[in-house]
């Protein structure tokens, strides 16, 4: 029986992208905690976007802690156990210039060169503690497709532990984000992925999952924002498409798509912290052969 840590950026990320996977390990007798950074609960005044924000998901009072509570919802559905960090999402977290990350006018604060060093090392402290306290058998994060911040601040905060504490590293393809783009950012240069693997979701792991992203009932309206979708076509019609790759001919197979991190030891010597240009908005060329669609 293995221990599998689950690192998961938003409360629901984990099991709109990897849930199949993770209710495999829980069927065949592994434990699966679920750890997600960016739960903290934020306190009054919100921004401008937070408030929007709020009022689409209809929780205008008290809205993490009642996110937090669709989160054990779900985790109840797939057996996992759930924990809940304190980070802040980047709707409620300030720049350098005390204004927030994310402007009244949408536009992030990142892109005039904030980049939280301070926040970024200590997500890596902690999910360092996470890996060394736990030593689970593996580590399973975002790849951050979509190359959203939080997303992105999850994946590089288990790519600088992990390998550190002597976990391996496996990648979820980020939902919703993968239904229209492909792209996530570069690995440090003493890291890449291998393959993508495709694991198939059986019927009976596909019902518990729509029944735990169900849970997540408030978030439905930003996931899948036109009028009259139905959010179970839509997740099916896209495991049907990854399932399609996994090589037996079958068209009517559900998959979730994943990327085992290869770390290479010398490389990684000799560069302690992560490069210049670790988030630049490029393909770094290892990447490249493993996103192409078949």
């Amino acid at each position: 029986m293995s221990l599998i840590l689950a690192v998961s950026p938003h409360l629901d990320d984990a099991a709109l992208s990897a849930s199949g996977q993770l209710r495999g390990f829980v069927s065949r007798g592994d434990t699966v905690e679920v750890v997600t950074l960016f739960a903290g609960v934020p306190q009054p005044p919100y921004s401008a976007p937070a408030v929007f924000m709020h009022e689409l998901w209809g929780l205008t009072e008290d809205p993490v802690e009642r996110r937090r509570a669709e989160d054990r919802c779900a985790h109840r559905q797939l057996g996992t156990r759930v924990e809940h960090a304190d980070f802040l999402d980047e709707l409620y977290r300030r720049a350098p210039d005390g204004d927030w990350l994310v402007r009244d006018d949408w536009k992030r604060a990142e892109d005039t060169g904030g980049d939280e060093q301070e926040l970024r090392a200590a997500l890596t402290a902690h999910v360092y503690g996470l890996l060394t306290s736990r030593r689970p058998d593996l580590v399973v994060t975002c790849a951050a497709v979509g190359r959203h911040v939080d997303h992105r601040r999850t994946r590089d905060a288990v790519l600088a532990a992990a390998p550190v504490a002597g976990v391996p590293v496996r990648f979820w393809e980020d939902l919703p984000y993968a239904e229209w783009t492909s792209r996530f950012p570069p690995l440090p240069q003493w890291a890449a992925v291998g393959p993508s693997a495709v694991e198939p979701v059986d019927d009976q792991a596909w019902e518990i999952k729509l029944s735990a992203v169900q849970c997540y009932a408030s978030q439905h309206r930003m996931l899948w924002p036109e009028d009259g979708q139905d959010w179970r076509a839509v997740m099916d019609a896209h495991a049907k498409s990854v399932g399609r790759e996994y090589g037996d001919g079958r068209h009517d197979r559900r998959g979730e798509r994943f990327w085992d991190v290869l770390v290479d030891p010398s490389r990684l010597a000799a560069n302690a912290a992560p490069p210049h240009g670790f988030e630049a908005d490029l393909y770094d060329p290892i990447l490249r052969p493993s996103l192409r669609r078949s």
